[in-house]
């Protein structure tokens, strides 16, 4: 049974996406994901598949959440640990305007957590 601790470092990544993403810290949200990690969904029922690189690039383009005064608010719903491995979700309102249902994929590296794979859709 993974430790109470264990429960707070993937807590902690997932409490540095949404900060990260609510500021637009591109910094803080690399520190999140794994060099090699995929990012794919759904975007106006358009499917994207790749990586993180282009969530970066639409936050470096526009003004954070938190710099236009959005009503921005994150939950994490779930956080399931099977060490090494973990999967969690994170529901968003009002990311630059969009609501969305994030699912990850974490993995211990090296002591540390990181997310290895992220899936999301935007909901209405």
């Amino acid at each position: 049974m993974p430790s109470p601790n264990e429960y707070a470092a993937v807590r902690a990544v997932l409490d540095n996406y949404i900060e990260g993403s609510y500021t637009a810290n591109i910094k803080l949200l690399k520190s999140c994901f794994h060099p090699d990690a995929l990012m794919s969904g759904f975007m106006e029922g358009v499917l994207d598949v790749g990586t993180p690189q282009p969530f970066y690039d639409e936050l470096e383009a526009e003004m954070s959440s938190r710099d236009v005064g959005e009503a921005y608010h994150a939950e994490i719903a779930f956080i399931h640990i099977a060490d090494p491995l973990a999967s969690a979700s994170i529901v968003e309102d009002n990311l630059l305007g969009n609501n969305y249902i994030n699912h990850f994929h974490l993995m211990k590296v090296e002591g540390e957590w990181c997310m290895i794979s992220k899936i999301y859709t935007d909901v209405t």
